[in-house]
């Protein structure tokens, strides 16, 4: 766990004769950027409106807050600085509320390198340093500005004394044969670091591609450009509207079918451009204990994943990659989270046959076969519940739009009618919901669920790895002897709870039993 010490005048780290260390100058002009962002869009908007005759007092003030901003970024950079010491990497901050922080090698979990696009135009990387505490702001050391030159040492030197710490016990003798010996070790251990381990699989710019063509970015793009179309009427000047046979004809369902396909294609485009910056480069490497992932075009990130501290795997196969066998890999971890996309991605494109064997490579603890269909299924008395499940809320939002319809004046209520045509749709999804869904057992202790929302979901983790388990039953399923089994891992994202529904209620008990603790 990170500690937070006071500062005192005289430390055990200069008695050491620790060298304390500050960040790249470039930290002041990355600081500053990054506290004015929020102006420089009003900024620019008044610059090319009004020009130089805008308002004086905006454009005085904003000059006062950037040379504020520029000050309290070099107070930073100057009162900013970290050390390495024997034992511990300590940091040193803040100008009125002096605080230093000591992170002990042996609690080092993963140092993670990153490089956004504004680090990158001043050639600086950003360094986060993961504690046991894992994952929180607070527990985790951040050096926001390194020249990458400086950020290779440095990583090599912390992985060097964590696993040197780790290694040798702390009652040790300290004399000099010991200290040549852990000099060895470390240089040993520095240069392993820097080749980054083995390579075990590598995303090629054609897989790259097809993941963008298939991912599910796609949504959440369309969601977007729904919500720039607010704004069109204030950006496209009004002549422009009238020549459109729209505008003139008034609203009909093709111009609605042709927005529709418009949204469609943009989003489709939008969603290859965001997977290509994300995933470019993509390398899945293992040193020791560790998997190293790099990854991003203009935002490039290298992160360290220890082994130990991955509770779960999952096979995503979207709607679009499921008909070709492919799938994304991705796991939990506890105290490895994050909101962004790209947060417990093992790796993002990948043919079904291959995860077993990639999983041998990296993860063996969660290595099972994907490929087909696991042993334990549903009973038949299931399926209704599915497919009844899968179909009712269409038909209640059919049930409330069609009165809707009957009252606005441009839309026909047939539209909210014809929508019960896509009524077998929907029940051919909640069959294969059922179909899909199962669950295997192996002899070692690893499970493996699986369930289909739109696209399907592999879920393997080990009985070690289970923080919870648990049965529930609503009053129709103990009608019927059915059951929801579920199950929960630690993990970081939040994501580590899955619930398996209408499993046989004997099956449900046997596989609560199977993964209950084991007697010594």
């Amino acid at each position: 766990m990170t500690d937070h010490l006071p500062t005192s005048p005289v430390h055990a780290a200069d008695e050491a004769g620790a060298e304390w260390r500050r960040l790249h100058p470039a930290y002041i002009l990355t600081g500053l950027v990054r506290n004015l962002r929020g102006l420089l869009f009003p900024l620019v908007f008044i610059f090319f409106s009004r020009g130089f005759e805008g308002d004086l007092i905006f454009y005085a003030s904003s000059a006062v807050i950037a040379l504020g901003a520029g000050l309290f970024s070099f107070v930073g950079w100057l009162f900013f600085r970290y050390a390495l010491t024997p034992g511990e990497l300590r940091v040193r901050s803040g100008v009125v509320a002096r605080q230093e922080r000591s992170v002990p090698y042996e609690r080092v979990q993963s140092v993670d390198v990153d490089a956004a696009p504004l680090e990158r135009i001043f050639g600086v990387v950003r360094m986060r340093v993961e504690t046991a505490a894992g994952g929180s702001s607070q527990s985790d050391v951040r050096l926001q500005a390194l020249s990458r030159a400086d950020a290779d040492i440095l990583r090599a030197e912390i992985t060097a004394r964590r696993q040197r710490s780790r290694a040798v016990p702390a009652a040790d003798s300290d004399g000099p044969g010991h200290l040549a010996d852990a000099e060895a070790a470390e240089q040993t251990s520095a240069v392993s670091s820097l080749e980054e381990g083995e390579l075990i699989r590598r995303l090629s710019w054609g897989g790259l591609l097809v993941a963008g063509m298939t991912s599910g970015r796609i949504g959440p793009a369309a969601a977007l450009i729904g919500a720039a179309f607010q704004f069109v009427d204030e950006l496209i000047p009004q002549a422009w509207w009238e020549r459109l046979p729209a505008y003139a004809d008034g609203f009909s369902l093709t111009w609605v079918v042709v927005l529709a396909i418009l949204i469609g294609v943009v989003a489709w485009i939008l969603a290859i451009g965001s997977t290509v910056l994300t995933f470019a480069g993509f390398e899945l490497r293992r040193a020791g204990d560790q998997l190293v992932l790099a990854y991003g075009l203009l935002d490039r990130r290298r992160s360290t994943i220890p082994l130990r501290r991955i509770q779960a795997v999952r096979v995503e196969e979207g709607w679009l990659r499921q008909p070709f066998g492919r799938a994304e890999l991705r796991f939990d971890s506890a105290g490895y989270g994050g909101s962004s996309g790209d947060a417990g991605v093992l790796f993002p494109y990948l043919p079904l046959r291959d995860i077993q064997p990639l999983l041998d490579a990296t993860c063996p603890d969660f290595a099972m076969e994907v490929a087909h269909a696991p042993a334990g299924r549903l009973p038949e008395r299931a399926r209704a519940r599915y497919i009844f499940a899968a179909i009712i809320g269409w038909l209640i939002l059919i049930a409330l739009l069609a009165p809707l319809f009957w009252w606005v004046s441009w839309a026909p209520v047939w539209w909210a009618i014809a929508g019960l045509a896509l009524t077998p749709l929907f029940a051919l999804l909640g069959w294969l919901r059922y179909h899909d869904a199962g669950w295997a057992l192996a002899g070692d202790g690893r499970l493996l669920l699986r369930w289909r929302s739109i696209g399907r979901t592999t879920f393997i983790t080990r009985r070690a790895r289970i923080q919870h388990r648990a049965l529930s039953a609503n009053p129709l399923q103990r009608r019927a002897a059915l059951a929801t089994f579920h199950v929960a891992v630690p993990s970081g994202g939040g994501g580590g709870h899955v619930a398996l529904p209408h499993l046989d209620e004997s099956a449900a008990a046997a596989l609560l039993l199977h993964l209950g603790p084991r007697a010594r």
